[in-house]
């Protein structure tokens, strides 16, 4: 059995604060791991100001720039899960609630993939450019 404060505290931020498909990191856990060499590749600022685990964080740091865009996609796989996120969003338009959750995800995969590009140095294909 677990309990206590921590456990509560989790409880509170996945209810409260959660609402997208994400990982939010407690401001106490950021205070103490923000001045670690990782950390920015580990845990990104959200899109409202909250700190989450980066699922798409580089994996290979230290690899040279070709053998990045040789396995980006293959890796970890944008296309074909920007794929899936926009028949989710086709099907799913009648539902606001879930079609919110989609598209979050959506930028969510855009930005992790623009964010992966500017690691590694390389343009970002016009198919991940923001529209405007």
């Amino acid at each position: 059995m677990v309990f206590g404060p921590a456990l509560n505290r989790a409880h509170a931020i996945e209810v409260k604060q959660a609402v997208f498909p994400r990982i939010i990191c407690d401001d106490a856990v950021v205070a103490m791991l923000k001045d670690q060499a990782d950390f920015k590749h580990e845990v990104i600022s959200d899109t409202d100001g909250k700190y989450v685990v980066n699922l798409y964080r580089p994996a290979f740091l230290k690899a040279p720039a070709c053998l990045w865009k040789q396995f980006l996609d293959g890796y970890y796989r944008f296309d074909h899960t920007l794929a899936i996120i926009e028949n989710n969003i086709i099907h799913l338009a009648a539902d606001t609630r879930k079609l919110d959750k989609w598209k979050y995800m959506k930028g969510h995969v855009t930005a992790a993939k623009k964010r992966l590009f500017e690691f590694i140095g390389a343009d970002l294909p016009n198919e991940y450019r923001p529209h405007e």
